[in-house]
């Protein structure tokens, strides 16, 4: 059996992997941009209850260059963190793109909300993981800090993906009626 042509094979990601990952690449660098992020927690400030909780910021933010008092250390875990959680949701989204080429709106919800979900807590996993030991945190705390992380980045995610989830079932191609 000879393999197929690299040419007939998919392209990176179909419309509605587009349409789930370059919101999550706007609301990554959004998140890195600090005056978007103290514009919105000065008027949300329920927003800053994660990371007043020692918890790592709703969303991996993807910094173009340290701020602030930031170190370079903590710009970098972050931008990996970003990184992983982009990477991962390419990966995801071309699994399902290759598995399901023509996605339904109601397929196109479910797996934005999925992989949004799914990414960002990845994302946040990765770079709990050296912030402890920047922070030196012993073992129960890194045990309390990962356990809330995943929870409070599954919630966050998940309310992500609903709005991009929206955004991907409106721009899913509407299917044919089944006979």
């Amino acid at each position: 059996m000879a393999s197929e042509p690299i040419s007939s094979s998919p392209r990176i990601l179909d419309r509605v992997g587009w349409l789930i990952f370059l919101p999550l690449v706007a609301v990554s660098l959004v998140a890195g941009w600090q005056a978007v992020t103290q514009f919105v927690v000065t008027r949300v400030p329920l927003l800053l209850f994660p990371a007043a909780a020692g918890l790592p910021d709703l969303v991996p933010p993807l910094r173009l260059w340290p701020v602030g008092r930031m170190t370079v250390a903590v710009w970098g875990i972050d931008v990996v963190g970003a990184v992983v959680m982009l990477v991962a949701a390419v990966v995801w989204l071309r699994a399902a793109a290759v598995r399901h080429p023509d996605a339904s709106r109601l397929r196109a919800f479910g797996r934005a909300v999925a992989v949004c979900t799914l990414v960002v807590v990845i994302g946040n996993v990765v770079r709990l993981v050296p912030m402890t030991f920047i922070m030196h945190s012993d073992a129960a705390t890194f045990g309390g800090q990962f356990a809330a992380t995943v929870v409070v980045s599954a919630v966050w995610g998940a309310l992500i993906g609903v709005v991009v989830g929206v955004l991907a079932a409106v721009g899913a191609k509407k299917r044919a009626a089944a006979r």
